[in-house]
């Protein structure tokens, strides 16, 4: 009977299974996070992409003032 509570007071596996639910939690909130937020940011990012791709190609171009451009 002892060994069997100086088993299940082991404190190395308590932190271990500390850790492993940490990290399970984490994951958990971020497939959330993903599945809540994912097209929004990627809409956002896909946007700024276009802009920015269109700058550059009307600078290349000679379409865009550069004195303009906001810094």
């Amino acid at each position: 009977m002892s060994k069997l509570m100086g088993r299940l007071s082991n404190s190395k596996g308590q932190s271990m299974l500390e850790y492993i639910l940490i990290v399970i939690f984490v994951i958990v909130i971020g497939i959330a996070a993903w599945r809540m937020f994912g097209k929004r940011i990627s809409a956002m990012v896909r946007q700024s992409s276009d802009y920015v791709s269109n700058q550059v190609k009307d600078a290349t171009q000679g379409q865009v003032d550069v004195t303009k451009i906001n810094k």
